[in-house]
């Protein structure tokens, strides 16, 4: 764990657990949310991806400033963005 700055919009923590290449730091919350985010998705954690797929979804995810942990309720646009398989 370093002390580094997360790359994700919006999060301000600064011990980051993780460095992706080409994405930047990010915080221990952000990649437990960002595996919740893909296993509503369809996808087990322990689900065999492609990485390029991984990376674009991660890209996206860092750039959304929403802490989607913290939403308990969503409009109805969100909820289907939330499940659209682009």
């Amino acid at each position: 764990m370093g002390v580094k700055s997360c790359c994700r919009k919006g999060c301000d923590e600064i011990m980051c657990f993780a460095y992706v290449d080409d994405i930047g730091y990010i915080c221990r919350d952000c990649v437990e949310e960002f595996k919740l985010i893909m296993t509503r998705k369809g996808h087990a954690v322990d689900n065999i991806l492609l990485i390029r797929y991984i990376d674009n979804e991660l890209t996206k995810f860092v750039k959304d400033n929403e802490k989607m942990l913290a939403v308990s309720t969503i409009n109805l646009n969100e909820y289907f963005d939330w499940y659209s398989l682009e």
